[in-house]
């Protein structure tokens, strides 16, 4: 079954449940803008999205979050994108799991009702490994309170199979517009 999360509802700036939002990399927050504007979510990053640059996009985003009236979670790009993929090459689940157990926290801390995240694409390994975190962090919230918080995804690559995510983010205009 499908939920989508309907923004049209939500462009008159009110609230309708503390959320917050899981993203691989710095810059996916933009997608979202009109959303964040709406919430004022706490914002969770894994990525500093300095890619094979090694230049951090963290900047950019941080002032772009701010300017809608979100905050930066304390997971907010604390590792390189290099540092997350070689995890991912030597099966190191380590900084996977500390990061869940840190967002968790701050979600239980916070009163989090709904987790937005990114979808599985099958494009971008970090991209997929967010949206797994996500449902640990749900998982690890409803262990340990009983409290189960709405999990949603958006799309950010094009989707050529027409598969349709189970829990999507549907953007009116007036919120894209924003």
């Amino acid at each position: 079954m499908s939920t989508t999360l309907n923004l049209s509802a939500r462009s008159s700036g009110s609230r309708s449940a503390n959320a917050a939002l899981l993203v691989a990399h710095p810059g996916h927050e933009g997608l979202l803008y009109g959303w964040l504007k709406a919430q004022s979510p706490t914002v969770f990053v894994l990525t500093d999205g300095s890619g094979g640059s090694a230049v951090s996009r963290l900047g950019f985003s941080s002032t772009l979050m701010r300017s809608a009236g979100a905050k930066p979670g304390l997971i907010f790009g604390s590792k390189p994108d290099r540092a997350w993929y070689n995890a991912i090459l030597s099966c190191d689940v380590a900084p996977f799991r500390a990061a869940a157990n840190s967002i968790a926290s701050e979600c239980i801390a916070t009163s989090i009702e709904e987790l937005v995240c990114d979808p599985v694409e099958f494009y971008n390994p970090m991209h997929d490994l967010a949206n797994a975190m996500a449902h640990s962090v749900v998982s690890m919230i409803k262990a340990r309170t009983g409290r189960r918080p709405k999990v949603y995804s958006y799309m950010i690559e094009q989707r050529r199979d027409g598969v349709a995510a189970d829990q999507k983010i549907v953007l009116s205009t007036d919120v894209i517009q924003r």
